[in-house]
């Protein structure tokens, strides 16, 4: 298990992972990312309105690719499957 420690907003956080920690260090990168093109595109200054908006923007990312039901897996599964057949 490995500690991560990270800076966002003013606070400090550790968290453990038994996961690559570079895949956590990157997740918060975007997340800064995110942070910091809130607070430029809203003009924000309060860190809970920032972290909220940035959590939103990123729920919305999140649903974008995110299969809306199990029909559009199968859809998707089809497709893949098609996909795989014809370069077979």
């Amino acid at each position: 298990m490995s500690e991560v420690p990270f800076h966002v907003l003013g606070v400090s956080f550790k968290l453990q992972t038994d996961e690559d920690p570079q895949k956590l260090l990157d997740a918060i990168r975007y997340l800064q990312q995110k942070i910091d093109e809130t607070r430029m595109n809203f003009g924000l200054s309060s860190a809970l309105e920032i972290a909220l908006i940035a959590g939103l923007k990123l729920a919305e990312e999140v649903q974008m690719v995110r299969p809306k039901s199990d029909q559009d897996i199968e859809k998707w599964t089809k497709l893949l499957i098609d996909r795989i057949d014809e370069v077979l």
